[in-house]
């Protein structure tokens, strides 16, 4: 798994840099990265396909209910989502423990960026 990360954030490097080690719990990893145009923190996800079809399809469930529900303001945007390196990944707001509508207070509406690998 290690060197389809490696390539995964070589994939993505030019929209989010990773900031911190990826964390690997069963067939699923996680980050933290920067998006590169403004500086937000975002978390990415990130499943090996070959890996676990359960794990793949548990995330990309997800992302269709995040796609679904884009309108609604009490949820977080997916910023990003698609397939390389061998993996399915999604990118999603960093929200450093406080509500989504703490943070839409004091920040204000979110832009969406989205760059999709489809």
């Amino acid at each position: 798994m290690d060197a389809a990360l490696t390539a995964l954030d070589t994939i993505l490097s030019p929209f989010w840099t990773r900031r911190t080690p990826w964390i690997v719990t069963g067939c699923r990893a996680t980050a933290l990265a920067h998006e590169v145009t403004s500086g937000d923190r975002v978390s990415l996800a990130a499943v090996l396909c070959a890996a676990d079809g359960m794990a793949t399809a548990s995330l990309a469930r997800e992302i269709g209910v995040l796609e679904f529900l884009a309108h609604q303001p009490s949820v977080l945007p997916l910023l990003g989502s698609g397939r390389a390196a061998g993996c399915l990944y999604a990118v999603t707001p960093c929200t450093d423990g406080i509500s989504l509508k703490e943070q839409l207070t004091r920040e204000g509406p979110r832009r969406l960026t989205r760059c999709s690998r489809r």
